[in-house]
């Protein structure tokens, strides 16, 4: 009698593997897009309220107002000229 082989070929994926992989990635997917879709609902709504605030306050500057559309070197400068106004 001789013993079974110990060396098996892997098999390719059967119908529930393959299944099971591509329902694991799409819900990946999804999870993904649900995440990102919420980051950006939650910073559209900082965005809002930052503004609001600026536009109620009547010692802010408006020039900051939509930072997010500037370059980041006029940030940079904008800043460093708020920081020279506060220190005189």
């Amino acid at each position: 009698m001789r013993a079974p082989s110990t060396d098996r070929r892997p098999q390719p994926p059967g119908p529930f593997e393959r299944f099971a992989s591509s329902t694991a990635r799409w819900s990946g997917h999804a999870v993904a897009f649900v995440i990102q879709n919420t980051i950006n609902r939650d910073s559209l709504a900082i965005h809002a309220k930052l503004d609001e605030l600026i536009r109620a306050s009547e010692e802010a500057s408006n020039v900051l107002m939509h930072a997010e559309q500037l370059s980041e070197a006029s940030i940079e400068s904008i800043l460093r000229r708020e920081r020279d106004r506060i220190d005189e």
